[in-house]
């Protein structure tokens, strides 16, 4: 934040957040409040660009792209290791993934798109 933003800044643009928003994949507000968290900004200086902020009606959505809905690996990697130890078994992964056999059998061997997706 801080090597990004500076050590005390008496201002932001909104083209900064912007760009931030979209290189980074946090919210225009997020980075605001990490912002005034980091002590980069004043909390007065806050509270005014959350005014303006709402006043725009970016509160609900924000300008530019929305950001890509997140869909977290870590449980997917842990039921493959689980497999491959063989704590559980083939369709034990399968429910825990919530995939029908068929495709978990693509997947496990790289044939299906999702599958090239991971890499």
């Amino acid at each position: 934040m801080i090597h990004l933003l500076g050590q005390q800044r008496h201002a932001l643009e909104w083209q900064e957040l912007y760009v931030l928003k979209h290189e980074f994949g946090l919210s225009m507000a997020g980075w605001l409040q990490r912002a005034k968290q980091c002590g980069v900004i004043t909390d007065s200086f806050h509270l005014s660009m959350v005014k303006r902020f709402s006043a725009k009606g970016w509160r609900k959505n924000e300008p530019g792209d929305g950001l890509p809905q997140e869909h977290p690996r870590l449980f997917d990697q842990l039921v493959y290791r689980a497999l491959a130890e063989q704590y559980i078994s083939e369709g034990k992964a399968a429910e825990l993934l919530g995939i029908p056999m068929m495709r978990f059998h693509k997947e496990r061997q790289l044939e299906s798109s999702d599958a090239v997706a991971y890499q």
